[in-house]
């Protein structure tokens, strides 16, 4: 297997720039214009973004071969993974789902963790996705091989713990890393140690005094959902976060999309339970489903512009006691050392410090400069459009660098998104491209555009905040610079100008994959090989 760095690469350099080098005498490919070759694709994590590539690559691509790794023992991803009590989704229901797959049986406006888990592993064995998918094999490494025009991998199988070896043309990674807090002594601890992306089944919180750490989304919903049954609960808080105020108090308030078009027509209690009534209408009547989902969808890209985001503390109350972790001092084998030398004993530290935004990958990655977490270590995540990086070749990723993650539901990100990357891998099937990577130059500009764009936010304010991977001042890495809309209107073209290339060809010459002179539109005999004359006025 080949690991070693490649600083340079055939008949290319890594700012788009042409090589001096000398081609090698052309030669015409015995193939016609349109032809695709075969490639293989290595997708990591079966969460949603996962089984959206399965079915996208499904309905776009031909001649190719497909498998997906994931750690866990099932799919879900996230929602495998995330099973903490009170968890649930925090956007609206009908707006958290595919647009391929509507699902009119939501129980809740804002659907619990465990019902998003069974709508997906619904939809993959309805699919049948799970011959793409290997369950209990984690990605150990993967290093580019630049003659090859390959990746080789290393596989582990986390249930015999064994090892061994993959190749794909294509990388596309749909993982996330969950992020223990950077606190001392934190594996010294004797109690139990949760973090809540792992929640263990067996764990019960009843009559335990227990710590958590954190109060994003994870440490919110989870604090009101464990504190009537705890014994003792310290919630412990670094800084404010931010609150807006709930959904649907907000869209009367303001009379959004689905107030004024359907939300007087929908039946839901004081919880935002849909009623069994309403469910069944959802059912039999598509029109008034659609007309709700629709509704709520325009209601969710609207949000893009709200200024009036309040910071609010995390409310103390009951048998809660909240300090800030400024006053933590370290993690002790009893519990937490404060400041003033008090050790709170506890039984249990959970961790709701949710997801590590340096992006950078919990395996090596090596590329053509070398191993990606060495760079994203230390330097600042800069990618393109958030699905690409400078200098690793066929690599992509859901939602990377300054993806839209804080922009709504996730399931419709993973549908462009892997459109976008479908059309990318399509056009290397087409047009003879061995590698293909966002050029240097095109990756500074768009991220010149982000450092100009974020400042007019709220995002850049002063204060700690998983945006900017939890750094008091600095870029904010975590966002898209724009709407929801915005972002899937950048990505509806493939700017060809943006990437480095590298051929099949040894001659690299751009134009081999117009092939013997036929086209396969002609030679396909269930083509209609004049379709023009039925489409003047088509772009």
């Amino acid at each position: 297997m080949t690991r070693h760095r490649v600083s340079h690469y055939a008949n290319g350099t890594s700012n788009g720039a042409t090589s001096q080098t000398a081609k090698a005498p052309y030669a015409v490919v015995e193939k016609p214009l349109g032809s695709t070759k075969h490639v293989r694709i290595v997708g990591i994590g079966a969460g949603p973004s996962g089984l959206n590539l399965i079915r996208t690559l499904r309905k776009q691509l031909t001649n190719y071969e497909l498998v997906i790794y994931d750690k866990n023992h099932d799919v879900g991803g996230t929602w495998f993974e995330n099973r903490y009590p009170g968890c649930r989704c925090d956007v609206p229901s009908h707006n958290y789902q595919f647009s391929w797959r509507p699902n009119p049986e939501w129980s809740n406006f804002f659907a619990p963790a465990e019902e998003i888990r069974q709508y997906l592993c619904r939809i993959c064995d309805e699919e049948n996705m799970r011959d793409s998918i290997k369950t209990q094999h984690r990605v150990s490494g993967a290093w580019w091989d630049e003659a090859r025009g390959m990746w080789d991998l290393t596989i582990l199988n986390v249930v015999t713990g064994q090892e061994f070896r993959d190749e794909a043309n294509f990388i596309i990674d749909g993982s996330g890393i969950l992020e223990w807090p950077d606190i001392e002594g934190l594996q010294t601890f004797q109690g139990q140690l949760i973090h809540t992306a792992s929640w263990p089944e067996n764990f019960d919180h009843a009559g335990k005094t227990v710590a958590v750490i954190g109060n994003g989304s994870s440490g919110v919903q989870l604090v009101p959902a464990i504190q009537p049954d705890v014994k003792k609960l310290y919630h412990c808080v670094r800084t404010p976060t931010w609150i807006i105020p709930p959904r649907i108090m907000t869209m009367k308030v303001l009379g959004g999309p689905v107030m004024k078009s359907v939300l007087g027509e929908v039946e839901m209690d004081d919880k935002e339970n849909f009623s069994q009534a309403q469910i069944e209408k959802f059912r039999s009547q598509p029109e008034l489903y659609k007309r709700f989902v629709k509704a709520v969808e325009k209601d969710i890209n609207g949000a893009f512009p709200i200024p009036n985001m309040t910071k609010l503390q995390v409310l103390n109350g009951g048998k809660m006691q909240a300090f800030s972790t400024e006053k933590v001092v370290q993690i002790v084998p009893e519990g937490i050392e404060l400041n003033t030398g008090e050790v709170i004993k506890v039984d249990a530290i959970i961790c709701a410090t949710g997801f590590d935004n340096s992006f950078c990958p919990r395996f090596p990655v090596v590329g053509r400069a070398g191993n990606l977490q060495d760079r994203l270590r230390t330097e600042t995540p800069k990618g393109y459009m958030s699905c690409a990086l400078p200098g690793v070749p066929n690599y992509f990723t859901f939602l990377g660098p300054n993806g839209p993650i804080g922009h709504g539901s996730v399931f419709t990100l993973t549908e462009h998104i892997a459109k976008y990357i479908t059309k990318v891998i399509l056009k290397c099937q087409r047009e003879g491209i061995k590698a293909i990577a966002p050029s240097d130059a095109a990756v500074d500009d768009y991220n010149q555009h982000i450092a100009a764009f974020m400042p007019r936010t709220a995002w850049q304010s002063s204060g700690r905040s998983w945006f900017k991977n939890g750094r008091e001042d600095g870029p904010v890495t975590a966002l898209h610079p724009g709407s929801r809309i915005h972002f899937f209107h950048m990505l509806g073209q493939v700017r060809g100008e943006d990437w480095d290339y590298v051929y099949d060809t040894p001659s690299q010459n751009r134009f081999a994959y117009l092939g013997n002179g036929f086209s396969t539109k002609e030679l396909d005999p269930e083509f209609d090989s004049t379709w023009y004359l039925d489409e003047p006025d088509k772009l």
